[in-house]
């Protein structure tokens, strides 16, 4: 392993400046990723689909991929007819992902799955920590989180372990299959996961695991670098891998890959690993919740499996019909629609974090305008009736309220997509709502405060060393001063005189040791003439 003076030592003149360095060093994050999240949910869903390939379709879109139907070569975003071609003779099947009766997509399965990983994952790191030690969990999406282990782990001995339990521990528990990335940040961390899948762990620690890694990674994996003209630059310099984006530095990535100047700086630091983001503390919570729908434009078919019946929007039956801002009813369908699929998110998140909404809003976007319309109301359903028969056909009546007021006096412009958000969480078991210090407190990053705290005890521990070694130095100059070794100062000599010292001397001299050292100096004063 190349040591880091003699990188930056050989690899100066060809990179053209200090190579990036993190400021913060010593972390140990792990990152858990849920493999193929969509697809192991509906096996779990459906049992004849466990041991078969799988692909989830969204209308025309392929999503999913399960593993095993990867081997066979479905890939994501194909068309599903060809995805089908090539699961049926190996026995797979595509599904489409969960819809209601009147053929609108709820995500509800999803959600409520994502719930329960996040809750046992979040026990799981529990039991797995050290005793005294901090343990950071942060959700990052549905099935996927940040852990930052205890300060001073190693990723290659105290997080590989952790790792590897975390995956025992979600197997047997929620029965899905998990990847682990174990690193000194979150964006190695991330990458590790990735390269980890599926159902492994893979850790990057110090220079030769990240060249080993990185000479394996296409460049387009590195953060930001997906869009298609980066990519397609990235190809043309021959920049392949993120090990060959290392060579070179911000002013040359700005220039040969069309960057802006933080991007490329960004990038720069990317190749080298360098990645100083926070792991911020994040379990269930959220901000907001939302269901939205874009609209087609044109008129298109249903899928076959659906036939001739009406779409969730309304219209005539087998399409998918373009909605306008005069059409009420089909609007009233629309929100309606929108406002179940989002309620059952609503009551799946107060079941696992005991907060309820207290802001509706409704969101549009109109064809030919960038502008999205939106009007905003109080929640219109109290917590304590949430499981009320009338509480979905109350939220669906309010939204379509807003969303009336929303598209005003428009008749004839197309409505290109409609969103139903929830907002301001509040608690709805009657418990005191925290305070913007005390989230901010709360969900900030606790290794600051305990290298503060370790800073504290140390100085506390300089102190009462420095007090002990002042008291043993007057003590010894006390018996200086009794032994007539050492001369009293007479200020000194006056003050115990008086009956004691009133300072902030913690060894005074007592008025009988006064006189005794005055004795024993007079005696030693008249023995030397």
């Amino acid at each position: 392993m190349r040591t880091r003076g003699s990188q930056e030592k050989g690899a100066t003149d060809g990179f053209g400046g200090e190579r990036p360095t993190s400021k913060r060093r010593g972390r140990c994050v792990a990152h858990v990723d849920a493999d193929t999240f969509f697809a192991a949910v509906e096996k779990q869903r459906n049992p004849r689909l466990r041991d078969v390939p799988v692909a989830v379709r969204q209308h025309g879109d392929i999503i999913c991929v399960d593993h095993r139907a990867r081997e066979l070569g479905a890939t994501k975003h194909m068309n599903p007819d060809k995805c089908r071609a090539l699961l049926t003779p190996h026995g797979g099947e595509v599904v489409h992902v969960h819809s209601t009766d009147d053929h609108m997509l709820s995500y509800e399965p999803y959600t409520r799955a994502s719930y329960e990983l996040h809750a046992k994952l979040y026990a799981a790191c529990e039991r797995l920590r050290v005793d005294g030690g901090t343990l950071i969990y942060q959700r990052a999406s549905m099935d996927e989180a940040y852990v930052q282990l205890e300060n001073g782990a190693k990723p290659s001995q105290r997080g590989k372990a952790f790792a590897e339990s975390i995956r025992r521990a979600i197997a047997e528990e929620c029965g899905y299959s998990v990847s682990v990335g174990v690193a000194r940040n979150k964006m190695l961390a991330k990458i590790a996961s990735k390269l980890a899948k599926p159902n492994g762990v893979v850790v990057i620690e110090d220079e030769a695991d990240l060249e080993r890694c990185f000479r394996q990674l296409p460049s387009s994996h590195l953060p930001k670098c997906n869009e298609p003209l980066i990519r397609r630059n990235l190809a043309l310099h021959n920049l392949r891998t993120a090990w060959d984006v290392r060579e070179l530095n911000a002013k040359r990535l700005e220039a040969l890959v069309g960057l802006t100047r933080e991007r490329a700086l960004a990038l720069c630091k990317a190749a080298h690993g360098v990645d100083d983001s926070e792991v911020v503390h994040k379990v269930h919570e959220k901000n907001t919740l939302s269901s939205s729908m874009t609209l087609t434009m044109v008129p298109k078919p249903l899928p076959k499996n659906v036939g001739s019946d009406v779409g969730v929007t309304g219209g005539p039956a087998g399409w998918y019909n373009p909605l306008t801002c005069g059409e009420r009813e089909r609007i009233e369908l629309t929100l309606g629609a929108r406002a179940r699929d989002l309620y059952s998110t609503i009551k799946v998140h107060q079941a696992y974090t005991e907060r309820w909404p207290s802001t509706l809003t409704v969101k549009m976007a109109i064809e030919g305008t960038s502008v999205q319309y939106s009007k905003s109301a109080a929640f219109p359903v109290k917590s304590e009736d949430a499981t009320s028969e009338t509480a979905e056909d109350v939220l669906t009546k309010k939204a379509t309220e807003l969303a009336l007021l929303t598209v005003g006096k428009r008749t004839t412009d197309k409505i290109r997509e409609v969103a139903v958000v929830v907002s301001n969480f509040k608690s709805s078991t009657g418990a005191r709502e925290r305070t913007r210090e005390e989230i901010m407190t709360a969900e900030a990053d606790r290794l600051p405060k305990l290298f503060l705290r370790s800073r504290e005890q140390q100085l506390e521990r300089d102190a009462k060393e420095n007090a002990q070694r002042r008291v043993r130095a007057k003590r010894a100059r006390n018996e200086r001063w009794i032994e007539a070794l050492q001369p009293l100062p007479p200020v000194d000599m006056l003050i115990a005189l008086i009956g004691g010292w009133d300072g902030e001397d913690e060894c005074p001299l007592e008025v009988e040791q006064c006189r005794l050292a005055i004795r024993n100096r007079q005696a030693k004063c008249v023995g030397d003439e």
